[in-house]
């Protein structure tokens, strides 16, 4: 059984409060809360935001593991890198 957020009814007839804030992460766990307890119907349209929501939870892990790698990365700059990428502005500003 999914764990409700703090200061929020397992109901779900409200509007909480608390969803603006816990992220979209935690909004596809609330729509599953609220399809199991029978306030909601599955219909096309929840299968819909459903689907979005998954899709950019992904996207977000994806790029959060990206950046998390990147973050460790030794990027050596030589003279050589610095001259080129120097080069290319010169080019761009041009």
């Amino acid at each position: 059984m999914l764990q409700e957020p703090p200061q929020c009814r397992p109901d779900l007839t409200h509007t909480c409060r608390c969803t603006k804030s816990s992220g979209t992460a935690d909004l596809p766990a609330w729509l599953y809360l609220a399809i199991e307890n029978g306030v909601i119907e599955l219909d096309d349209d929840i299968k819909g935001r459903i689907v979005s929501l998954k899709e950019r939870r992904d996207i977000i892990e994806t790029s959060l593991a990206r950046i998390t790698q990147n973050i460790g990365a030794n990027v050596e700059l030589d003279s050589d890198r610095i001259a080129k990428f120097s080069d290319l502005m010169q080019r761009k500003l041009d």
